[in-house]
């Protein structure tokens, strides 16, 4: 018996260990669906181009829908995707997207799962019509291409420009007709866009070309401009065109028109030591996007010039920096602040001179006031602070702000209105562990509203906290799974306060499991909602009109704790 028992219990130590034992293969899970098109009596698209993203993906997988526009993907590893499909002459949609372009809901797909869906493709609009030139002759190889209007915070009235709708431009034919299909259902302008040669006026399409008088050339030039459908250069006067899906929008045609090109010239005065004088014109009208105007440098006698002026209305900006004197000219000023001069000026065809005077820079300064709830040291990091956010049209960025024991100064700042252009560093973040809560002067806060610095200020006001409002929370989808595409936005009720780079206006993408925090919220009335959205849109003062009566409400007070779960309708 004993020896009996000795053998079975060598044999049973022969045995592999249980946690030896090599894994099952997971056989993983299935995504599939069907792809139809978005229309009264919905039909199965067939030939549609599906794309599958992941994490626990290699590269994109992609699959095309069969006749019943059906599609699968299989032995799909369990975690979180996205679902996109394209085809020819109908808008790309992602899966759980409000509209197109937009990021969509994502999918979390558990081990062995099927998850099934249905996807629709909106058809997309078509707009056709003919290019012709001056003469009424067709125009053939002009680019022509459809604009959308788009919430930026970075045009010159700081909300709306005019930008690419995403869709490719098409050339015109030899009878300079065009065709632009794919359309998402919207408003549009569309313009001709004649190819720019070298040499030509900076962020305005078109071509240079020189005029003749009696067979001879002459010293003016026109532009073969970018024009807009009917016929003008001015965005302003284009007639806007308003397309439904799948709707052919016909006899859009465009006459090309030639415009007069000025030469601004100008002096600049600056006092004895100054050098280095920039000029920078920019356009402030609604044909200007985001992007800089053309930069001229004044010669030792202060002249300037800048050539090939389209019309239009334009800031010139002039900033003279201390520095060396040109040889034999004046002295140096060692250290000091830089100069600045600003003016306005409309261009018509006829050339401009004008003569700009510098005056000194303004400044802000005051004192720092750190309120701790842990009784932390007052103490900022050895670091520069921007309130950088804020621009003038064509001007200079504000220079950083200098902390200098429990003072700050900013000084050399170019007098004008400037207005926010993202968050000013402290407040969505903290400088170290401390939040900016405040900046007045003179009984105004400064954060809340566009800046017009016209005199300096000596009695402004930073307050910091260590004990910030915070707002957290879940987002889910309507099945319980957590939703990171979304973004969640909290926003003032004070309409006032709809602006870009608002202090009061907030938006996060949640982390994967759904979680959020929002830092930093003044005390106020709020609102919370999940939305998709795409960069920035968070500040278009129309979106957060539609998302009032949706979000959640809150009231925050100093130092608050809140915490808001949210579901994706």
């Amino acid at each position: 018996m004993i020896r009996a028992l000795a053998v079975f219990l060598m044999l049973a130590g022969q045995q592999p260990a249980r946690d030896a034992r090599p894994p099952v293969a997971s056989a993983g899970g299935v995504i599939a669906g069907v792809v139809s098109s978005d229309e009264a009596r919905p039909r199965p698209l067939r030939r549609v181009r599906v794309t599958l993203n992941g994490q626990a993906l290699d590269g994109p997988r992609t699959a095309i829908t069969a006749d019943d526009g059906t599609f699968v993907f299989d032995r799909v590893a369990a975690g979180r995707y996205t679902v996109f499909a394209t085809k020819e002459g109908y808008v790309p949609m992602a899966y759980g997207a409000t509209r197109p372009g937009r990021p969509g809901a994502g999918i979390q797909l558990a081990d062995r799962q099927r998850f099934q869906l249905a996807l629709q493709l909106p058809r997309g609009a078509v707009i056709t019509g003919t290019v012709v030139d001056i003469d009424g002759q067709p125009a053939q190889g002009i680019p022509v291409v459809v604009l959308a209007r788009r919430f930026t915070g970075s045009s010159p009235s700081g909300d709306y420009t005019f930008t690419s709708a995403g869709v490719q431009a098409i050339t015109t034919d030899d009878r300079g007709a065009y065709r632009i299909y794919g359309l998402p259902a919207g408003d549009y302008v569309v313009a001709a866009r004649p190819t720019m040669g070298p040499g030509g006026p900076a962020g305005t399409p078109g071509t240079i070309l020189r005029t003749m008088t009696r067979g001879v050339a002459s010293t003016r030039s026109v532009l073969l401009s970018q024009t807009f459908h009917p016929g003008t250069s001015e965005l302003g006067r284009a007639t806007r065109v308003t397309v439904r899906a799948g709707e052919e929008r016909t006899g859009i045609d465009i006459q090309l028109e030639y415009v007069p090109l000025a030469t601004l010239r100008g002096s600049v005065t600056v006092p004895a030591g100054f050098s280095s004088t920039r000029i920078t014109l920019a356009r402030t009208d609604e044909t200007a996007g985001p992007a800089g105007g053309p930069v001229a440098t004044a010669d030792d006698m202060g002249r300037f010039q800048f050539p090939s002026i389209a019309p239009g209305l334009y800031r010139l900006t002039a900033r003279a920096a201390p520095g060396s004197a040109p040889a034999g000219g004046r002295g140096a000023v060692p250290g000091g602040d830089a100069q600045y001069a600003i003016a306005d000026v409309a261009i018509n065809g006829q050339d401009v001179e004008i003569a700009l005077t510098t005056q000194p820079g303004v400044s802000i300064a005051g004192r720092l006031v750190f309120e701790s709830a842990r009784g932390a040291t007052p103490q900022l990091p050895a670091q520069p602070i921007r309130v950088p956010v804020a621009a003038a049209i064509g001007a200079w960025p504000l220079p950083p702000l200098v902390v200098d024991g429990m003072r700050f100064h900013v000084d050399g700042i170019a007098p004008g209105l400037y207005r926010m252009l993202s968050i000013v560093q402290g407040i969505r973040a903290p400088i170290g562990s401390w939040w900016l809560t405040s900046i007045a002067a003179g009984g105004r806060e400064l954060l809340d509203g566009p800046l017009d610095i016209q005199q300096s200020v000596d009695d402004a006001v930073a307050t910091f906290t260590d004990a910030p409002s915070v707002l957290t929370g879940t987002v889910t989808d309507r099945a319980g799974a957590p939703a990171p595409e979304m973004y969640v936005v909290a926003f003032s009720v004070d309409r006032r306060t709809w602006f870009s780079g608002s202090r009061r206006v907030a938006a996060v993408r949640p982390t994967r499991d759904g979680r959020y925090t929002i830092a930093n919220l003044p005390p106020g009335e709020y609102r919370v909602a999940a939305a998709d959205l795409d960069q920035g849109e968070w500040f278009d003062p129309a979106v957060l009109d539609r998302l009032l009566p949706l979000g959640a409400p809150v009231t925050i007070s100093s130092s608050d704790r809140k915490a808001i779960d949210l579901t994706v309708r």
